[in-house]
């Protein structure tokens, strides 16, 4: 084996080992994430709610295109196209788990703007925890029902007439699913919540230069503490 194949057969172990270890890394990292904003701490702030919700979905959304790049470097079915089931399961997991994880952060960017204006509406009724925790719910549920039709009408198995096979396609019998619904995640996922984040984030980050420049207040300082690394968080 000369030295171009020797490299060679590197960049595919490192190509195929690398989705597999961002699985065990992320799962490890996010679960950390999650217990500790489970600590009393971060209990009593309506923004940990999301982000304790994100860290759970953002576990969910390594198990997919992951371990599908991994077997398939291995030379191995992937488990999107080992069964039906397993079919319409993790087509509908990769769309649902990051469009949940997206839309998320841009209700953690809607609390923390709303936070900093101390607007009456967000004293009286959008700092409970039982509303924050509704409109979590209602999110999962629209998000839910956004992506349902995959795990009714996606996947179904043919026979393949070259191979005398039966094989598993990812699309639907009744309708063109790809590449129609990745436009549609597309929007969904990337292109609205950007939009809706860098407009609240500006909002956010004006806010804070503005109560800098005035007089500090005790109870607004605390916000500017909590604000600041959750901005940064929902613009990676």
């Amino acid at each position: 084996m000369n030295s171009t194949q020797t490299k060679q057969a590197l960049l595919e172990v490192v190509f195929t080992y690398y989705p597999l270890s961002l699985v065990v890394v992320g799962t490890v990292l996010n679960l950390l994430t999650f217990l500790l904003f489970c600590r009393p701490l971060f209990l009593s702030r309506t923004a940990f709610h999301y982000l304790r919700a994100i860290s759970l979905f953002d576990i969910m959304m390594l198990y997919g295109w992951n371990l599908d790049h991994y077997f398939n470097g291995r030379n191995e079915l992937p488990l999107i196209s080992r069964s039906l089931s397993t079919c319409k399961f993790f087509s509908f997991l990769n769309y649902f788990a990051a469009q949940a994880s997206a839309w998320l952060r841009v209700f953690t960017c809607i609390d923390r703007y709303l936070a900093l204006n101390n607007l009456s509406l967000y004293k009286r009724k959008i700092n409970f925890h039982k509303t924050v925790l509704v409109i979590i719910c209602l999110i999962l549920i629209t998000v839910f029902l956004l992506n349902s039709h995959i795990l009714i009408l996606s996947c179904y198995t043919y026979l393949n007439s070259e191979t005398n096979m039966t094989l598993i396609s990812l699309d639907s019998r009744y309708y063109q699913l790809y590449p129609m619904w990745d436009y549609v995640n597309l929007a969904i996922y990337n292109c609205l919540p950007f939009i809706l984040m860098s407009g609240f984030n500006g909002r956010i980050i004006y806010c804070l230069i503005q109560i800098k420049r005035s007089s500090m207040v005790q109870s607004k300082i605390q916000y500017i503490q909590i604000t600041i690394p959750l901005v940064i968080s929902t613009l990676l």
